[in-house]
């Protein structure tokens, strides 16, 4: 009777850490739209200019759009984070699934004058969940594109056996040391405790504990302008060739 009482507990245990997890992380991925949003409405009210205002209001169409886009897709959040399995049945294109971030992003980096290019052949596949990347893909995009203004992002994938590699590099400000070695430290790290989510940087702290879901690697690195961030994801599609 105790040993089942301790069963249940530890099972009611997980799941609310999940539902917290969950939580945080659909709190933080809706946070940069819904404040791009705030920050065209203020802008709106701010000049007389027809011409400016039609800008703004085009803006926020689009925004609204993809903002909803967004919430359809949140039970990825739930499958990502919940449940163990992390192959989809049928491979998929990494081109494409980057496009469609990029599309969520596309009127953000527009406002800071900010090109995003997905240089990743249509040919290329993965089989890991795509609710998985698609959230690796968002946080570190989001985190990008917020530290970017009138620069590049640039997406770069390929094989090299027996990985599947995806390179993320910007212009941007770049991380401070300090926080670069942070993340490098927090993925090398074995204690779960030390990749719950947190206030800093919750968004690299998600994909850090995604990252290690699907046993693949993370390096983020300093550039002479801005951030690199490289994956190697163990793949079955990385095994045919």
């Amino acid at each position: 009777m105790t040993d089942r009482l301790e069963q249940t507990e530890m099972i009611l245990e997980n799941e609310t850490s999940h539902q917290e997890n969950l939580f945080q992380a659909i709190t933080h991925d809706i946070a940069t739209p819904i404040k791009h949003l705030s920050n065209l409405s203020q802008m709106m009210l701010d000049t007389d200019s027809p011409a400016l205002q039609k800008k703004y209001f085009d803006s926020v169409y689009k925004s609204t759009e993809e903002l909803y886009n967004l919430a359809m897709s949140l039970r990825e959040y739930r499958e990502a984070i919940s449940s163990n399995e992390i192959f989809a049945e049928k491979a998929y294109s990494l081109h494409e699934a980057i496009e469609r971030k990029i599309k969520l992003f596309a009127d953000m980096s527009e406002y800071n004058a900010t090109k995003i290019i997905n240089t990743i052949d249509q040919d290329l596949v993965l089989s890991v969940k795509e609710s998985i990347i698609n959230i690796i893909i968002q946080n570190l995009l989001d985190n990008a594109v917020k530290n970017t203004a009138g620069g590049t992002i640039v997406f770069k994938g390929y094989r090299e056996y027996p990985y599947i590699v995806i390179m993320l590099t910007d212009t941007g400000k770049g991380m401070p040391d300090e926080k670069l070695n942070y993340y490098n430290t927090l993925y090398q790290s074995n204690d779960e405790d030390e990749t719950k989510f947190r206030n800093l940087g919750l968004g690299l702290h998600l994909v850090i504990r995604l990252v290690k879901k699907i046993n693949a690697i993370i390096e983020f690195r300093k550039q002479t302008q801005g951030t690199l961030v490289i994956i190697k994801i163990i793949d079955i599609c990385s095994k045919e060739f």
